[in-house]
């Protein structure tokens, strides 16, 4: 998966960055994040934990007014995609579901 090994690289950068390992909070939401991405075995299941650590960031970012170090607000920008993969994906078993109970007319 080249979005996993994506991540992986970019997680591993932010923990290297110094003004993230200054911040406790966020150091931990991306350490957190980074041992989740490695654990991931399929590609439904990265955007699932994508999205969760895209969830996890912006929380941080309003509870801390949107001030954070330029490189956390670029990988923001970068994972916020994956909410909206992942919310895409229930819809689409809702159908499925409505149709095999003779639901869906």
């Amino acid at each position: 998966m080249k979005e996993k090994e994506t991540a992986l690289l970019m997680l591993d950068n932010l923990l290297a960055d110094q003004t993230i390992q200054d911040n406790p909070t966020l150091y931990q939401l991306f350490e957190l994040g980074r041992k989740r991405v490695q654990n991931v075995q399929k590609e439904p299941e990265l955007n699932m934990v994508l999205a969760s650590i895209s969830s996890d960031l912006s929380r941080y970012l309003m509870l801390h007014k949107y001030k954070a170090p330029q490189s956390a607000i670029s990988f923001g920008y970068w994972v916020s995609k994956y909410p909206h993969k992942w919310q895409g994906f229930f819809p689409t078993l809702q159908m499925l579901a409505m149709s095999l109970l003779g639901m869906f007319k």
